[in-house]
């Protein structure tokens, strides 16, 4: 049965011909397995010490998923497509699924004593992926997430007509792959391997960070289900 998978409707990526043909490789090498546009989120609970962050994969990772995470099953894989680093902060009386992710360490946001400064030094660091052992990505700079739009939360700017001034609620969201870069090469997780996804971050100092904020790693690409049965050199690396 012919699979009638429509990858422009879904705006699957910018590189539309290279996003297809990786499609088309999944369903040759995966035959009988569901493959859809998906994605992951996993979070992580920033702390004063934070310096290095592992980011769980896995269902059975720990600490359990929150209300916002979607992770992987142990009897799926995931191809990652584009993929980027949010942050997020929980004032208090409010819960996890009312924030919207940032894409920088806005100061009218993190305001806090040190709290920009702490947060702007994941922005700084690196981002690696290691699968079952085997390094697919060593040094990915975080600094390509780094977003501040033009409309940023908490600045004050003058009413078009008049002395008035008013306040932005939220800073300017501009597109669907906000704070997203494609992967290039893509890499393929696996239930069945260990998926280690860590963002380094060069300051050991991470005490601005003691209020209650989140750091995401956000990725969209192509869910295979039941894929983690195919036990191929493909599982633990990356496609071509």
């Amino acid at each position: 049965m012919k699979n009638n998978l429509n990858i422009q409707a879904a705006n699957v990526s910018s590189n539309d011909s290279q996003t297809r043909a990786i499609y088309n490789a999944i369903r040759k090498s995966r035959p009988g397995c569901v493959i859809t546009w998906s994605y992951l989120r996993s979070e992580v609970l920033l702390t004063t010490t934070t310096g290095v962050v592992k980011f769980p994969i896995l269902v059975n990772d720990q600490p359990a998923a929150n209300i916002n995470e979607r992770r992987l099953n142990i009897s799926d894989e995931f191809q990652v497509i584009e993929f980027g680093i949010f942050l997020y902060k929980v004032p208090t009386g409010q819960g996890l699924d009312e924030q919207i992710l940032q894409t920088y360490p806005n100061p009218n946001l993190f305001s806090k004593s040190g709290e920009t400064r702490a947060l702007q030094a994941l922005y700084n660091g690196y981002f690696t992926v290691t699968l079952n052992r085997k390094q697919i990505i060593p040094y990915y700079d975080a600094l390509q997430f780094f977003r501040v739009p033009d409309s940023q939360q908490g600045t004050t700017s003058a009413a078009i007509a008049g002395p008035v001034q008013y306040t932005i609620a939220n800073s300017a969201y501009l597109h669907s792959k906000w704070g997203l870069n494609e992967s290039l090469p893509t890499f393929r997780m696996s239930g069945a391997i260990v998926n280690d996804v860590t963002l380094n971050a060069n300051a050991k100092d991470m005490t601005g960070t003691a209020s209650t904020n989140y750091v995401v790693f956000f990725s969209r690409g192509f869910l295979i289900q039941n894929g983690a049965q195919f036990k191929s050199e493909k599982v633990a690396g990356i496609d071509e």
